[in-house]
């Protein structure tokens, strides 16, 4: 009940997207497969590293890859990875890097 409630607070994509990758956010629409691929197909988040239908090559940022496949490395920082919906990422790790991956399925490679 409280994601949805801070959800019908959020009054743009960008509190909507930053609501996404908050820790709550990510566990009840995990939880609930919510929202539906339909809707991320109907809306456009990828300026926010939010990629529907798609193979996207990433460097040390934050992402949601929907329905996609992501090649993603990161050297340093802390950064959560977000599969949903049939995604999945082949991730490189560097030491100084930390990296919280949450959903279907992840493909960890060594650097």
């Amino acid at each position: 009940m409280g994601a949805c409630e801070k959800a019908g607070k959020a009054k743009t994509d960008r509190q909507l997207a930053k609501l996404f990758f908050s820790p709550q956010g990510r566990e009840f629409c995990l939880e609930h497969n919510y929202p539906s691929l339909e809707w991320f197909r109907s809306h456009n988040f990828e300026k926010y590293n939010v990629y529907v239908d798609k193979n996207v090559i990433v460097k040390d940022k934050d992402v949601a890859l929907i329905n996609s496949h992501g090649s993603l490395e990161y050297t340093e920082g802390y950064h959560k990875v977000i599969l949903m919906h049939g995604a999945a990422a082949d991730i490189r790790k560097g030491k100084y890097a930390c990296v919280t991956v949450e959903g279907e399925g992840a493909i960890w490679l060594e650097n």
